[in-house]
C-alpha cells in the first residue's frame, strides 16, 4: 500500500502479510488498519510509562487489574485534556504536548484542588448538559499555555570518540608473558 503521507521513520509504502482471507478483508483494508492499530499501541505505551498504571508491587491480579482501570481512567482525562487544548489552540499545539508533563501538572495539582474545593462544589458539573460542559472546557483550556507542557526536544547525537590506540603500542597477553618466564 502506497501512504498519502511518509510515516515518522520516512516510509512511503508498507507491505502486511496476513492469512486474513481475500473475501473478509483486502489488502488496503488490512493496511489501513494495521497503521491505525499504532494509535492503540501508543495510547498502551504511555498508560505503562507515564501514568504508571502497570506497577511492579502489585502481587494480586484484581489489584493490577484495578490498577490498570485507574490508568485508563487518568489516560482518558489526558484525552479530554488534550481535546479541549485542541478546540482551543489547533491540532499543532496538542501533536507538541508532552503527556508526561501534563500528567504531572495533574497529579500534583489534584490535591490542592481536592483541599481548596470540596466535593459539593464539583456536583453541578455532573449535571451540566454536555455543550455547557465542553464550552467550560474549552474557555479553561483558552488559558492554558501549551508551551509550558511542550515534548522535550533532543538535540543531534554527538558522534562517538574517537578511540585512541594503546599507549604500550596494543595488546598484551598474559598467556605470553607467563611464557617468558617460565623460560
Amino acid at each position: 500500500m502506497v501512504l498519502d503521507q511518509p510515516t515518522r521513520d520516512g516510509d512511503t509504502e508498507i507491505h502486511v502479510l496476513t492469512n486474513v482471507p481475500s473475501d473478509a478483508a483486502d489488502g488496503c483494508r488490512v493496511a489501513a488498519l494495521y497503521l491505525k492499530r499504532w494509535l492503540i499501541e501508543n495510547r498502551f505505551y504511555e498508560l505503562a510509562m507515564t501514568l504508571n498504571c502497570e506497577p511492579d508491587t502489585l502481587a494480586y491480579p484484581p489489584a493490577a487489574l484495578f490498577a490498570f482501570c485507574l490508568g485508563l481512567l487518568a489516560s482518558n482525562a489526558v484525552a479530554l485534556l488534550k481535546g479541549a487544548v485542541r478546540s482551543a489552540h489547533g491540532a499543532e499545539a496538542v501533536s507538541e504536548l508532552s503527556s508526561y508533563y501534563l500528567t504531572e501538572e495533574i497529579r500534583t495539582t489534584w490535591v490542592g484542588m481536592n483541599i481548596a474545593l470540596p466535593g459539593p462544589l464539583w456536583e453541578p458539573l455532573g449535571a451540566m448538559p454536555l455543550e455547557s460542559f465542553a464550552e467550560l472546557l474549552r474557555a479553561i483550556a483558552a488559558r492554558v499555555d501549551p508551551k509550558r507542557y511542550r515534548k522535550a526536544k533532543r538535540g543531534p547525537k554527538n558522534p562517538p570518540p574517537t578511540k585512541k590506540p594503546y599507549q604500550n603500542g596494543g595488546h598484551v597477553s598474559t598467556h605470553r608473558l607467563l611464557q617468558k618466564r617460565k623460560r
